[in-house]
């Protein structure tokens, strides 16, 4: 990977000729995923933080379809203990914490 990422890029190529990018979009939640031609059509909820509830995301009501060649499915990952010296809940993986305090000053994100 290293060697062809400082390789010389081949302008003759037809890869060059691409753009290819990804994103992270924040505040969507996925409704659905249609197949049109040779592309995917992704529609997203677009949310919002709760007024009452700052930690809680709601639906606007509005949505936005993206046009992709790929969708992939973010299925997330169970933590694993790796600091001996702070609490570990090893049925959920997660260290406990109240909003991102663990105890006497060590806080997580």
């Amino acid at each position: 990977m290293w060697k062809s990422a400082n390789s010389e890029i081949n302008t003759d190529s037809d890869v060059s000729s691409h753009s290819k990018t990804w994103f992270l979009k924040f505040f969507r939640s996925p409704l659905k995923v249609e197949k049109a031609s040779d592309r995917l059509l992704l529609t997203l909820a677009i949310n919002k933080l709760d007024e009452t509830k700052k930690d809680q995301v709601v639906p606007t009501g509005a949505t936005e379809v993206d046009e992709c060649d790929v969708i992939f499915r973010s299925v997330g990952y169970k933590g694993r203990r790796i600091f001996m010296d702070l609490p570990f809940d090893e049925r959920t993986g997660v260290i406990p914490n109240q909003q991102g305090k663990v105890e006497n000053g060590t806080f997580v994100v």
